[in-house]
């Protein structure tokens, strides 16, 4: 679902619009000779890094491979940089096309000047989402540490259109649900966006990363339980992430409505590594009037509702289901029924990481960051993770789309909700 909207997205990214990046933060230093002959070996377990995006005829899309797949070939490049140099390094990476037009997933080893490792993971949305990054680094590393053999690895996907494309009956009954959904919270709504026509004054995504303490963690933990109530994590983000973008919508003096399109994850619990590659996740929708936007309890209420709502009926996975449909639909009017088309702002929660209580490569993980580049259409993203007790609330931008002055109130609104 998710890479075909991206594909419309690249026409206005410069063949990045398909990209995101995973980081990881070690407590030690990672051999590059060991970690780049090991990932050598390891790609040879997935042809399917081999393949590309294809279409029968001019409207059927699979994930096309060659008759004779070669060994995979997956990039390791190594940055020896100064200290006060990770994080922009870091941003550059992501916003860096990939070399080639089969190439998926790009492996860089940062070396800061004051020691320590990062590894990030720049990868093709096509291929793998946020949580499918984190299976792919969790099973190399098993793979480096010798807990998982070579021969043993089985993660190769359903590449057929037979794999991709959910029966033709299902579709067209999930579209009803869908329709009735969007027409319901998107059209007619007066929807308030962060740039009056999607034009940013760049392309280059821009990040802003906020790691808090297990302390702190706790404490926002602790709030969502108490005024969301248990397992209400995503009303209480939505709740906070309009009230940040509240800011910019009181500062550029707008009124009307927030429509928020929030990803979920549809993986069944579990590790299972079949679900390592393509897209697994779907998306609710929510609408909220601005005028709300400071009003806590009324956020948190409204948010319930519509979560509760959407849940029963099932919109998460009708909508899975009408993408998949939507992907025998010409490019050209798919863009025009673009999700991303109708959004104030997105939301996305990895929730708790993968590598929650694991090492990688034998070394401890100090921080997990998730980097994901925004649409420009939306232009502004918010998005959660959690590893080892501490959470981190991120935000993505297109750059020009906001003034440093908007950055600093809605980090603020953001953090202190």
């Amino acid at each position: 679902m998710i890479q075909t909207m991206w594909r419309a997205t690249m026409r206005h990214t410069g063949g990045v619009g398909n990209a995101s990046q995973i980081v990881l933060q070690l407590s030690g230093m990672l051999d590059e000779g060991l970690f780049s002959a090991a990932v050598r070996e390891f790609a040879k377990a997935f042809p399917v890094l081999d393949g590309r995006e294809s279409r029968m005829g001019s409207v059927l899309p699979f994930w096309r491979m060659p008759r004779k797949p070669e060994p995979p070939q997956i990039r390791v490049d190594v940055h020896r940089i100064k200290a006060t140099a990770v994080f922009q390094t870091l941003e550059a990476l992501v916003n860096t096309p990939f070399r080639s037009r089969n190439e998926y997933v790009v492996f860089h080893l940062l070396y800061p000047s004051e020691g320590g490792c990062l590894v990030a993971l720049t990868f093709d949305h096509r291929l793998l989402d946020a949580r499918g990054a984190e299976q792919f680094l969790l099973l190399l590393s098993r793979f480096f540490s010798g807990e998982v053999a070579l021969g043993a690895i089985d993660a190769m996907p359903d590449p057929s259109p037979q794999g991709l494309v959910a029966p033709i009956k299902e579709g067209i009954s999930s579209a009803r649900c869908v329709g009735e959904t969007v027409h319901r919270n998107v059209i007619g709504s007066g929807m308030i966006r962060l740039d009056e026509g999607g034009k940013a004054k760049g392309n280059r995504g821009r990040f802003l990363l906020h790691t808090l303490t297990e302390q702190e963690t706790s404490d926002w933990l602790g709030r969502v339980d108490r005024d969301a109530g248990y397992l209400m994590f995503m009303p209480y983000a939505l709740a906070a992430a309009s009230t940040a973008f509240g800011k910019i919508a009181a500062l550029k003096k707008r009124s009307g409505s927030f429509i928020v399109p929030c990803t979920t994850d549809l993986r069944p619990t579990g590790l299972s590594w079949k679900n390592t590659f393509f897209n697994h996740c779907s998306i609710f929708f929510f609408k909220v009037d601005a005028a709300v936007a400071n009003d806590r309890a009324e956020l948190i209420a409204r948010f319930k509702s519509q979560f509760f709502n959407q849940t029963k009926a099932g919109f998460p996975r009708q909508f899975e289901r009408f993408m998949a449909l939507m992907r025998l639909v010409p490019l050209p009017l798919f863009e025009g029924l673009n999700a991303w088309n109708h959004a104030s702002f997105s939301l996305g929660s990895v929730g708790k990481s993968l590598f929650e209580g694991e090492t990688f490569c034998g070394h401890a993980i100090k921080k997990l960051y998730h980097m994901p580049l925004i649409p420009p259409q939306v232009g502004l993203g918010f998005f959660f993770s959690q590893i080892n007790g501490r959470l981190t609330l991120g935000m993505a931008w297109r750059d020009g789309a906001l003034t440093d002055r908007e950055i600093k109130d809605v980090e603020a609104a953001f953090l202190a909700f």
